[in-house]
C-alpha cells in the first residue's frame, strides 16, 4: 500500500523529472581521442594517456550530470515548504550536492595528476635522453616514495610542461579552480566533509563551540600605575568559545559551484589542445 508519505516522495520525483527534461544540460565532453594512436610512444605510453583522458571526460561529464539535476531539484524546492523541504532534501538532494561540492578541489589534483603523467610519457618518447624519474619517485639514496602536496605537484607539472609555450594557458586555467575565495563562499564545505564536520544544507549550524590555540600573554606593570599585555615567549594558551558555520544555502551554492564546472570545462579544452599540440611532435608508427 502506498503511503501518504510516498505519494509525496513520487510527486516530487515527477516535478524534478520535468524540470531535468527542460534542462540545458549542453553538450557532453566527446570521446574524440584518436590523435593519440598510431605514434611511436615509450613502452604502454599511448594506453595509459588515453585511459587517464577518458576517465577525466567520464569524471567532467559526471559533474555536469550532477548540475543540472541540483538545478532541477532547486527548482522542486521553491514550491514547497519548509518541513517538506527537509524531507526532499534528506532523500535526494543531500548527495548530489556533497558530490559537486568535492568537484573543485578533486578535478583540480586530477587535472595535474593526468597532465604530469601524460606529459611524462610524451617527453620519453621524443627524446631519449630524458629519464623515467619524477620528484617524489623512490631513488638509490631514498628508497621510499615522497608523495607531494598540491603546490609541490604543480611546480613540478609546469616544469615537465615549459618546453611547451601552449602550456602557460592550460596552467593558468588549472589554477583558478577551487581557490581561496570559493572555498570560502562553500565554509571549507571539502576540507570539513573529508576531514571533520561540513556545513549543512538550509537548516542548522555546526560547530558550535571552538577550540583554540594562541601566543600566551601576560600583563605587566607600567608606568602610572598602568598595565599593558604583552607575549610570553614559548608558551601559548587555549581557549574556548562560541563559533558556529551557517549552513549553506543550495541557490547560491549552486551558482558558485556552477561556475567552478565551467571553469574546470575551460581548463578540460585547453588541456585537450595542448596534449594533442604536443602528441603531434611524436614520431609517426610506421604501422598506421
Amino acid at each position: 500500500m502506498t503511503t501518504e508519505h510516498s505519494k509525496f516522495l513520487l510527486k516530487a520525483c515527477e516535478e524534478y523529472l520535468t524540470h531535468m527534461d527542460e534542462c540545458d544540460r549542453g553538450e557532453y565532453l566527446l570521446y574524440d581521442f584518436d590523435f593519440i594512436s598510431n605514434k611511436k610512444w615509450h613502452a604502454m605510453g599511448d594506453s595509459l594517456v588515453d585511459d587517464d583522458l577518458r576517465e577525466l571526460t567520464n569524471i567532467m561529464n559526471r559533474w555536469q550530470r550532477y548540475s543540472c539535476q541540483w538545478k532541477a531539484w532547486n527548482l522542486v524546492l521553491k514550491s514547497k515548504g519548509e518541513m517538506t523541504e527537509w524531507d526532499i532534501r534528506a532523500e535526494f538532494v543531500e548527495p548530489i550536492v556533497h558530490q559537486s561540492l568535492l568537484m573543485p578541489s578533486r578535478i583540480r589534483d586530477t587535472f595535474t595528476s593526468v597532465a604530469t603523467s601524460a606529459f611524462h610519457q610524451i617527453r620519453l618518447s621524443v627524446d631519449n635522453s630524458y629519464k623515467d624519474h619524477l620528484e617524489g619517485d623512490p631513488t638509490p639514496i631514498d628508497p621510499k616514495p615522497r608523495p607531494l602536496n598540491r603546490r609541490k605537484k604543480e611546480k613540478r607539472l609546469i616544469k615537465l610542461t615549459k618546453f611547451w609555450a601552449e602550456s602557460a594557458s592550460f596552467i593558468a586555467a588549472l589554477q583558478k579552480l577551487n581557490q581561496a575565495n570559493y572555498v570560502e563562499e562553500t565554509s571549507n564545505y571539502r576540507n570539513l566533509a573529508s576531514h571533520s564536520i561540513a556545513p549543512n544544507l538550509e537548516i542548522g549550524e555546526t560547530n558550535l563551540i571552538t577550540r583554540s590555540i594562541s601566543q600566551a600573554k601576560k600583563l605587566i606593570q607600567v608606568e602610572n600605575n598602568c598595565y599593558e599585555e604583552v607575549d610570553v615567549l614559548g608558551k601559548f594558551s587555549v581557549s574556548y568559545g562560541f563559533g558556529g558555520t551557517s549552513p549553506l544555502n543550495l541557490e547560491d551554492t549552486y551558482i558558485k559551484n556552477f561556475e567552478q564546472y565551467r571553469l574546470a570545462r575551460e581548463c578540460y579544452i585547453t588541456y585537450r589542445d595542448l596534449l594533442e599540440s604536443a602528441v603531434k611532435k611524436i614520431e609517426t608508427s610506421c604501422l598506421s
